[in-house]
């Protein structure tokens, strides 16, 4: 197993036991070895503590196979194992001088130093206690509340920004990019000091990702993904620090907060994966002041362009696209005048290496560098001034033109190649951005893998304002990466911020033409990119609705999961409506699509009137039938319904002599007598298998408006119906006073 697919299997596992309503995070006990008594940590952790809340009635205790048996216990048959990790990319080992002997320290003893190495990951497997026979008894484990206070006051003090302290219960914690400063209430504002240092390292974790450390999108709306990925880093790294503290995790909504926001995250592109692995850097950083520079120079290593400052001037990096030369560079005063510049380097350089060479070779210093926002590039010497033009004359405002069936605008961007070396990229054929980038996406696999660049033309065409406007684009197959608008977002930004590459275009083409280019990309900023992006929106929310109906449309559905229906219609209706406002002109609003909760099912008010239920599930083709019917029954009657179990209702009542196929129609006959006399009917899980029998009585209920909902629904419909009657009995009765 490699570590994207331990990963993979994790966030699936988190999915799971959020969607039941249960908060991995935040647990009284974490995962620890059975035998050390050691606590796991980062993935490990959430793995181990997921398979004991889920499945080993909370135990937290984990051994090896090899454990198990020098303590004399067995795994169960048919137990499975849980996978852990072990990684490295650190040793210690004897530190040696320039003539390679080992250094020893004054009392004669070895001195040790971490050396890297390249990382080692291994999967090893872990038992729970509750999979062992017998199971281990509990040792009397005294839980320290004492934490490693030196280890957080450390932490605290090695702030990579400084920290502000108000004396201000009411003040919100915050770290604020733009004076790149942390603001927090005193100490004494807090419940106890393990909240208090919680919260700093919230914060602090934040302050890592600045665009001069390790420069994640920080700087991001409230609500939507970027903002939920980056208060994932924050939490899950505050909640690592005090684990290294070995610290108590006091922030009681924790959990809940980190379970809000990971559910917030609905791009199915999400991984689990990049979100530790920004933890990991982050942590990384404030425990460790030293690897630091380390840590910003691999950042770096990733990026295709960046912008540097050392406080008198500024160093803009990008990729040229060249094998022979493939770094660009110019070096500006801090007024932004172009100093001097040029391609350089070789194959394979490395980001870092690149700045030193160039720094060398300028005679800076690289290690005062520091990055700063590419959009710093926009800035002017002086503001131009421009002339009032005259008002214009006042006229009678025009209604937009309606299109006629010849005029039809176009709703949906449509994409069409207008050239390509290769064969497989259709010409001139309409075709939609999700089917553009999914044969692109092919095309650019086989095109590195046999190290070709194809280059390729396309224009898009989309509404906006009641007129069709065109957007020409190129893309180099095997070169170019990622979505025709990504593509499109990237190109645009480089060329409205790079006036070097613009005084390039101008010569090249003339002032006329680049008069063209530049409006043309000005047009493509404003207003067509937001438009592709809104209908990229649109084309995510469709694909689901249009999905979740085309499955629904197999299955039999339950009165309860209508809801859906109803309501994936009604997303698509909003769709198709906000597409038109974005051809048109007029406002749209994606922030508020129809909400599930405007379609939910309700059950009666009366609980009263759901008696009598009817089970229903596959029989013949599941051979553990009788054990499921029984404990769905088993359940409902403890939830105080009378339960009809099939199974039961047929015992005695069919003649044994008969064949297959006439005990099957004796006992549809039984069943759906009884179906008919049902208040509701509870419809088992079919676990993928065909049965003719539950198509027949889900068939009838739909037809006689008898309810079909499922075992989860309906016993936690009557806890809800409980708890109502216990709250109304709780307050006081009103009674009528005479004057």
């Amino acid at each position: 197993m490699t570590y994207q697919e331990y990963m993979n299997l994790l966030q699936t596992k988190v999915i799971d036991i959020l969607n039941r309503g249960i908060n991995p995070w935040q647990v009284e006990e974490r995962a620890r070895n059975g035998i050390s008594d050691r606590y796991y940590s980062g993935a490990n952790a959430l793995m181990l503590n997921i398979s004991s809340l889920l499945f080993h009635e909370g135990d937290m205790r984990w051994y090896t196979l090899n454990q198990a048996n020098k303590i004399g216990c067995h795994v169960i048959k048919g137990q499975k194992a849980t996978p852990a990790y072990f990684f490295q990319n650190t040793v210690e080992r004897p530190k040696k001088d320039e003539d390679g002997n080992i250094v020893k320290d004054k009392n004669g003893l070895i001195v040790y130093e971490t050396v890297r190495i390249p990382p080692i990951f291994k999967v090893y497997y872990v038992f729970n206690a509750r999979q062992l026979d017998p199971v281990p008894p509990r040792k009397d484990v005294k839980h320290d509340t004492t934490y490693d206070k030196e280890l957080a006051e450390t932490m605290l003090s090695n702030s990579p920004v400084s920290i502000n302290y108000v004396p201000n219960p009411k003040q919100v914690p915050s770290y604020r990019p733009g004076t790149d400063e942390i603001t927090m209430p005193l100490k004494s504002s807090f419940l106890d000091e393990t909240e208090f240092f919680s919260t700093a390292f919230h914060e602090m974790a934040h302050s890592t990702g600045a665009i001069n450390r390790l420069a994640r999108k920080i700087e991001n709306p409230f609500g939507n993904e970027p903002y939920a990925i980056e208060e994932l880093v924050a939490e899950i790294t505050a909640l690592s620090l005090c684990e290294d503290c070995d610290m108590k995790y006091t922030n009681t909504t924790s959990a809940d907060y980190i379970a809000s926001w990971l559910q917030a995250i609905k791009d199915p592109d999400f991984k689990l994966s990049s979100i530790y692995s920004a933890v990991s850097k982050a942590a990384r950083f404030l425990e460790h002041p030293e690897d630091r520079t380390r840590l910003i120079a691999q950042g770096r290593n990733n990026e295709d362009e960046l912008l540097l400052f050392n406080g008198e001037k500024y160093l803009h990096l990008q990729r040229s696209y060249s094998d022979e030369e493939p770094w660009d560079y110019t070096i500006y005063d801090k007024n932004l005048k172009d100093l001097d510049g040029g391609r350089f380097g070789k194959e394979g350089l490395k980001t870092s290496d690149a700045i030193d060479q160039i720094s060398q070779y300028h005679d800076l210093d690289p290690s005062i560098w520091t990055r700063v926002e590419l959009s710093t590039l926009n800035r002017t010497e002086e503001p131009s001034v421009v002339a009032e033009a005259p008002a214009p004359p006042v006229s009678e405002p025009k209604e937009t033109p309606k299109p006629d069936a010849k005029q039809k605008l176009h709703m949906t961007p449509v994409i069409r190649f207008s050239y390509s070396d290769n064969y497989r990229v259709p010409i001139n054929k309409d075709m939609t951005m999700a089917e553009a980038d999914k044969l692109l996406a092919s095309l650019n696999e086989d095109a590195r893998r046999y190290e070709e660049t194809i280059p390729t033309k396309f224009n898009i065409t989309v509404a906006i304002n009641g007129k069709d406007e065109e957007c020409p684009g190129r893309y180099v197959i095997g070169q170019d990466s990622g979505t025709i608008f990504e593509h499109l977002s990237k190109e645009n930004e480089i060329f409205l911020t790079n006036k070097r590459l613009q005084e390039n275009v101008k010569r090249k083409h003339g002032d006329e033409n680049f008069s063209k280019i530049l409006d043309l990309e000005n047009l493509k900023h404003d207003k067509i990119l937001p438009a592709l992006s809104c209908h990229i929106g649109l084309d995510e929310q469709q694909e689901r609705s249009e999905t979740l109906l085309k499955n629904m449309e197999k299955r039999s559905i339950t009165t309860v999961e209508r809801e859906f229906i109803e309501y994936s219609r009604s997303v698509l209706d909003w769709v198709e409506q906000q597409r038109k406002n974005i051809g048109t002109g007029k406002a749209i609003d994606l922030l508020h699509p129809p909400q599930l909760e405007d379609f939910q099912y309700i059950m009666p008010e009366n609980g009263e009137t759901i008696k009598t239920v009817y089970i229903s599930g596959p029989i013949t083709a599941d051979p553990n039938h009788k054990e499921r019917f029984k404990n769905a029954e088993e359940s409902l009657s403890q939830a105080g319904y009378k339960a009809i179990n099939p199974v039961e209702l047929v015992k005695g009542k069919i003649p044994e002599n008969l064949s297959a196929a006439e005990t099957w129609r004796r006992a549809m006959e039984i069943d759906l007598d009884a179906l008919r006399h049902s208040d509701a009917v509870v419809i088992l899980d079919k676990n993928g298998l065909e049965s003719t029998g539950m198509d027949i009585e889900t068939h009838l209920a739909t037809r006689l408006n008898i309810p079909l909902v499922t075992l989860d629904h309906i016993l936690s419909w009557k806890k809800d119906q409980e708890k109502k009657t216990e709250i109304a009995k709780e307050q006081p009765t009103q009674r009528s006073i005479r004057r």
